[in-house]
Order: structure tokens, then C-alpha cells, then sequence
């Protein structure tokens, strides 16, 4: 009998000084060929494994116990010397973010060309010959000229697919994808995962594939291990554990997944719309840097880059309105159009008034009624400020009448009502998780009781569970007070959990909108098709 390609025994690692274990008694093995998916939450100790089977954490900061063997021979008794031997040739990573694993002062040529003078033996003229070949395989257009161009002048999905290629240069044994596809478009993310189960295909190479996304690695793998806080809980084939999930934790993972349909929305016979806006038009003035990049990218010269084309959109009380789309067409940008928080041309109404043309000035009494939670709840919330005062500051603003007494008051209840205690009234935001951040950032929105919310991916930052509690408070808060949505996001299981109606943006237009289940039975638009294919949804 065989013995496997990879074997970790009873594997644990700790890091100093206090050593306490992020991976505890780590037991599995993957076969030659075989894709293999270990899924979890942030913080359950999938990449930090990844990590250690490359040999990849500083041996003055890590202690092992326990075996990972590879090919037979127990990788943690290697040298720096025999880990750097196996590194590309016999076991290749891709990283989470590309444009943090590239180094921007290479070419991405010289970066390809690396491994393969290292570890090959070629002269640089075979290594860019094979250079140029692997990125065509890997769906590179224009290999050649792309061998001199710098990570920054790529997008996403193609700084991903060099990553892929470097990967490649050796034609390892083993793959490590981890979150391969994580900060991408979704039809990126589907072309990525068609091109590693067709290199795999070709190369005859394991993969272990490590994700969150459950959709994806349903897709892609024959086994799937479930890890939560540095413990393997359940192993199995994959259609088993989505039929038949056993531990407690695989089930919630499974049912954490966006379900069920939005808040009763019955708009009236001759209903006034909340927010209307037609014409909407927006263009930005590009800067030197910026007119040289786009220059770079269409082989022309331009000096304004036109983010929102000529879009009209009705929002009606207590609705939820989703505008999908990709990275770059424009969905954010019309959302702070509505709200008066970009500059544009066209008009704007909200309750019957026409807001396009108020001043800074006028807009402020409108404001409590047109709030906004950011996608990143790292980075939207002040780290000098206690959460009482995060939460209460629209309250002194738009109700200076409150004593501090009655704020607090108000502070307090509006935690308790997004799930939080009065504990959290003064901690500051680095004490709190992301999904408790999320929630307060929502405190802060729906506390002066405004009649709109412009949801920016306010899902996007969070675990599959925490995901989905947020979405049920969203909807808690929308059925108690009549507020209006509109819900920025390229998660379309996430629309179809949220919203009664959806506009869906490519490239600054609108191509198709109208009613939620319409457009996931029926949609006509190809674009609109092409995301609900790429979602992996089944529609």
C-alpha cells in the first residue's frame, strides 16, 4: 500500500511567548491527485498549518510537536537549508491577497524567471521562454509584453493568475491554495477555480485548497476537513458532509449560509417613492498618475474616468433596493451620489424634495434621516472613541436637546437592541471583534432613526456565521423601523436574502433591474447571467 503524499500526525503548533496552542493534535492525510479543502472561520488555524507544512514561521517564534510528513520524510525535522530544496519544486503556495505576495520593485517576469534559475538550472533566456509559456497558460493575454509589466499594473484576477503560474514554474507535487479567490470578483473567482481544476488536471499535482467559502470548495474538492480553534472536528468525503453533516459546528456552517427571503414589502396602488433619481451622471478628473495608468490599460489617453452613466432608480419606504455588480462598475459611487456624497450631475428627490442643488448647509437637517455602515468595520470606526461615544455622536449632532443622562439612555438601549451589553458602552473599537464592530456601526446608523441606510458590503468582512446574524439584525431593524435599504454588494445568496428589488451594474450603466425573484428566474441581460452563473448559486 501507497502511503500518502501528505501526513500530518498529531501535528500542534504554538507560538511564543505564552505558547498556547493554535493547532491542536492535527491528524490527515492527503493523497497524490487529490483535492482536499479545509474550511473554517478566521482565527481556526487553516493558514498558520498551511504555513508550517512549507516551513514558513520563524523558528524562534514557533514550537511543533507532533509530525508532517512528506513523501515519507517528517518535514519538521528539515534544515532552512532542505525546506528551501522542496519549496517551489516539490510544494508551491498561492497566497490570500496577490498584490501583497508580489514584490512591486520586480517585474512580473523576473519573479516567474526566479524559481527556475534557482531550482532548475536554466540560463535566463530558457526560464523566460518557460515564463512566457506558463503565463499563457494561465490565461494571460499578451505574455510576452506582460513579462516586463509590474504587479500594480494588473488587475485582480491576473495578478492571481501570475501567482498561479510562479506556483507552477517547478510543477510541484503538492499545491496550497489558500483563499485563492477570496478577494476577488465572483466571475473571477469561478475562471480561477477553472483554471486550477484544469492545471491540476494537466499536472497530476494534490491540492490543498483552504477556504471559507463553502460554495466554492463544494465545488472543487473530494474531501473537506472542518477546523475550528485549531482542532479537526469532522472529515469527510464532500457530498457526505453536505448530506450528512455530524458535528454540531459543520451543521451551523452549513446553515450559516444567506437563506430565507427579505422583510413583507407591499408597495401601495399609487406609491411615492423615498428617494428618486434620474439622470444620474458621474465623472472624476483623473490625476497624472492615474491618466498614465489608463493609458497603460486602453492604449489611450484620457483625463476623466466616467464612474456612473446616466442612471435613474426609485427607492420606496421600507424597501430594500441591491445594487450588484463587479469591482469597478460604479456601485459605490451611485450610492453616494444618493446620498449627496459625490458630486454629480442629474436629480436627486428625497420625500418629495428635490436635494440636488442644497448646499453642505441646507443637507444637514436631511442627514439624520440618510445614514450610511461602511463595508470595513476595521477602518469605519474611530479608534480614540469610546463605543459610547462612536454610537451617540449622531445624538448630539441632530438632538443636542438630550442631556448626557437621556444620551446615554439611548446609547445604551440601542446596543441592547443590536445584541451587545453595556459593557461595551467603554471599550474601544480594538477590543471588539468584526462582527461586534459591524454592529455597532449599525448602532450608530439606525440610532437617530433615519428613513435610509446605504448599506456598503456590510457583510463582506465577516465569517459565514456572523454573516448571517447581521443580515437577520438588518432585517429585525428594517420590520421595526420602516427604514429603507439600499444594499451595495457583489454576494448575490446575500440579495436574495435582502432585497425586494435589484439593479445590477457593469461599467458605470445600469443593464438590468427589476424585481428580485425576476431577475434570478428570468434575468435577460448576458451580464446579469454571466454573475448569477459565476455566484454558484442554483437558481
Amino acid at each position: 500500500m501507497m502511503s500518502p503524499l501528505l501526513h500530518l500526525d498529531r501535528f500542534s503548533l504554538s507560538f511564543a511567548p505564552a505558547h498556547r496552542a493554535v493547532v491542536q493534535d492535527l491528524s490527515l492525510t492527503l493523497e497524490a491527485g487529490e483535492r482536499f479543502a479545509l474550511v473554517g472561520e478566521s482565527g481556526s488555524g487553516k493558514s498558520v498549518t498551511a504555513l508550517a507544512i512549507l516551513g514558513l514561521h520563524s523558528p524562534q517564534q514557533v514550537r511543533y510537536q507532533g509530525a508532517i510528513y512528506f513523501q515519507g520524510k517528517n518535514l519538521l525535522s528539515f534544515s532552512q537549508n532542505q525546506w528551501q530544496k522542496i519549496r517551489t519544486r516539490q510544494i508551491a503556495i498561492i497566497f490570500q491577497e496577490p498584490m501583497t505576495a508580489l514584490n512591486p520593485l520586480k517585474t512580473i517576469g523576473q519573479q516567474i524567471v526566479e524559481p527556475l534559475l534557482l531550482h532548475q538550472s536554466l540560463t535566463f533566456s530558457q526560464a523566460k521562454k518557460q515564463a512566457i509559456a506558463l503565463l499563457n497558460q494561465t490565461g494571460i493575454d499578451h505574455p510576452e509584453q506582460r513579462f516586463n509589466t509590474y504587479p500594480h499594473r494588473l488587475s485582480g484576477g491576473q495578478r492571481q493568475r501570475v501567482m498561479i503560474a510562479m506556483a507552477l514554474t517547478c510543477r510541484p507535487q503538492l499545491l496550497i491554495a489558500d483563499e485563492p479567490t477570496t478577494a476577488l470578483d465572483v466571475t473571477i473567482q469561478l475562471q480561477i477555480i477553472e483554471l486550477l481544476l484544469k492545471l491540476q488536471a494537466e499536472y497530476g499535482m494534490a491540492i490543498l485548497f483552504i477556504s471559507h467559502n463553502l460554495n466554492l470548495v463544494r465545488r472543487f474538492s473530494d474531501r473537506i476537513g472542518v477546523m475550528q480553534q485549531g482542532q479537526l472536528l469532522e472529515l469527510a468525503p464532500t457530498p457526505l458532509l453536505f448530506q450528512q453533516p455530524k458535528h454540531p459546528y459543520t451543521q451551523q456552517l452549513l446553515n450559516s449560509q444567506p437563506s430565507g427571503f427579505p422583510p413583507p414589502f407591499l408597495r401601495e396602488e399609487n406609491p411615492t417613492s423615498l428617494l428618486s433619481a434620474q439622470q444620474l451622471d458621474c465623472k472624476f478628473q483623473l490625476d497624472s498618475a492615474a491618466t498614465l495608468f489608463f493609458k497603460h490599460l486602453l492604449k489611450k489617453s484620457v483625463s476623466t474616468y466616467h464612474a456612473v452613466r446616466e442612471i435613474d432608480i426609485d427607492i420606496y419606504p421600507s424597501e430594500t433596493v441591491a445594487i450588484v455588480g463587479e469591482s469597478g462598475s460604479g456601485k459605490t459611487t451611485l450610492g453616494l451620489c444618493l446620498l449627496k456624497l459625490q458630486s454629480c450631475r442629474g436629480t436627486i428627490s428625497f420625500q418629495e424634495q428635490f436635494i440636488q442643488d442644497l448646499s453642505a448647509r441646507e443637507m444637514k437637517p436631511l442627514r439624520k434621516s440618510l445614514q450610511i455602515v461602511f463595508q470595513d468595520p476595521y477602518s469605519s470606526l474611530s479608534p480614540r472613541l469610546t463605543i459610547e461615544q462612536i454610537v451617540g455622536e449622531g445624538l448630539l449632532i441632530h438632538e443636542p436637546e438630550l442631556t448626557a443622562a437621556q444620551r446615554q439612555a439611548r446609547v445604551l438601549a440601542m446596543l441592547e437592541e443590536v445584541g451587545l451589553s453595556a459593557d461595551f458602552l467603554t471599550r474601544y473599537p480594538h477590543q471588539c471583534s468584526g462582527g461586534q464592530r459591524q454592529r455597532i456601526a449599525i448602532a450608530r446608523a439606525v440610532i437617530i432613526r433615519p428613513r435610509l441606510i446605504l448599506l456598503d458590503e456590510p457583510t463582506s468582512a465577516l465569517d459565514v456565521s456572523i454573516q448571517k446574524q447581521v443580515l437577520l439584525l438588518l432585517k429585525n431593524l428594517q420590520l421595526r423601523y420602516k427604514i429603507s435599504y439600499l444594499f451595495i454588494t457583489h454576494d448575490l445568496a446575500v440579495v436574495r436574502t435582502m432585497a425586494h428589488r435589484v439593479l445590477v451594474m457593469q461599467q458605470g450603466r445600469c443593464v438590468e433591474q427589476g424585481e428580485t425573484t425576476q431577475i434570478f428566474s428570468q434575468a435577460q441581460h448576458p451580464y446579469t447571467q454571466m454573475l448569477l452563473r459565476a455566484s454558484l448559486l442554483d437558481t
